[in-house]
C-alpha cells in the first residue's frame, strides 16, 4: 500500500533542501539523509535506483515494502523529519523482516 499523501515528500524544493543542508546516516542496506521539517509528523521519499535493478518490477516491489514498513511502524507522532532513504544493492537479498528490523533500527537513530 502507498504512503498517504501527507506523509509523503513531494516538493522538489523540499528534497533538494534535505540533500543539501540534511544529515547522512549511512548503512549497509540504505543511505537516509534527514532534516527537520517543523511538522508533528515525517515526510519520506524512497529511492530505488536503476542501478539496483534493471527491471521496474523489482524496484517497485522493494518500494512497496519499504513504504508498507513506514506504514506500519514509523509513523508516530513526535517531531518531524523529511526523510530521503534511499537503497543500496544489498536490499535486493533481504527478507521483509529484515528490511522492517534494519529500516526501524536506522530511522531511531534520527529520534
Amino acid at each position: 500500500m502507498v504512503l498517504p499523501k501527507k506523509y509523503r515528500l513531494a516538493d522538489k524544493l523540499e528534497i533538494e533542501k534535505v540533500f543539501k543542508k540534511g544529515k547522512i546516516i549511512n548503512s549497509n542496506l540504505f543511505f537516509i539523509r534527514f532534516s527537520r521539517n517543523h511538522l508533528f509528523f515525517s515526510r519520506f521519499v524512497i529511492m530505488v535506483s536503476s542501478k539496483i535493478s534493471k527491471k521496474a518490477v523489482t524496484r517497485n516491489k522493494i518500494k512497496r515494502r519499504l513504504s508498507e514498513i513506514i506504514r506500519s511502524g514509523i509513523l508516530e507522532n513526535g517531531p518531524g523529519y523529511d526523510l530521503i532513504i534511499a537503497t543500496k544493492p544489498k536490499v535486493l537479498n533481504q527478507k521483509y523482516d529484515e528490511l522492517k528490523e534494519a529500516l526501524i533500527k536506522e530511522v531511531d537513530k534520527i529520534k
